[in-house]
């Protein structure tokens, strides 16, 4: 689904340039010009929702740690928004259209393979294999000792040193 999209709109990129962008003109949702480009609009959405479903599928499927899953949701945002920076980047320096596109396709096919060895290797469940799998499952006192501050578990703060440095705070 992802080439196909892809190839639709490198098809429709090719007809223009950036210098013919501004002289094209702009079309609304009653012209006849729409219906393939609000087509292509439509799968480039619906063809994102599913890869981030995946995304989102695979970083559930390697842990049930609430903590570990909170991490790999914002490396994963990080990853995301470091590209949209990088595009906004290529577009703000003028680069051609048919670079931006080939730049932005190529990474996504990319992915693909990366996805699939990460896809056969997550087991069927994890429940077994960790500690905690509800944040509910913690105790209060392992969350007021700092638990989960790094990746598998922080060491223990001690309710009286955390007292002590609040005196001498004070003082």
């Amino acid at each position: 689904m992802t080439i196909i999209i892809w190839s639709v709109a490198l098809a429709w990129q090719v007809t223009f340039n950036r210098a013919d962008a501004d002289a094209l003109p702009k079309i609304n949702y009653k012209d006849a010009d729409y219906k393939g480009k609000g087509a292509l609009y439509f799968f480039f959405f619906f063809g994102n929702a599913c890869y981030q479903a995946l995304v989102y599928w695979i970083m559930s499927a390697l842990t049930n740690d609430p903590f570990t899953l909170a991490r790999y949701a914002g490396l994963y945002k990080a990853v995301q928004s470091a590209g949209s920076a990088g595009s906004f980047g290529m577009d703000a320096v003028n680069t051609p259209f048919l670079n931006e596109h080939l730049a932005s396709w190529i990474m996504m096919l990319v992915s693909f393979p990366f996805a699939f060895l990460v896809v056969h290797t997550i087991r069927e469940t994890n429940y077994d294999s960790e500690e905690v799998v509800y944040v509910d499952d913690l105790k209060k006192s392992e969350m007021e000792r700092g638990r989960g501050v790094e990746f598998g578990h922080a060491p223990s703060i001690e309710k009286e040193s955390i007292s002590v440095d609040a005196e001498a705070a004070k003082s």
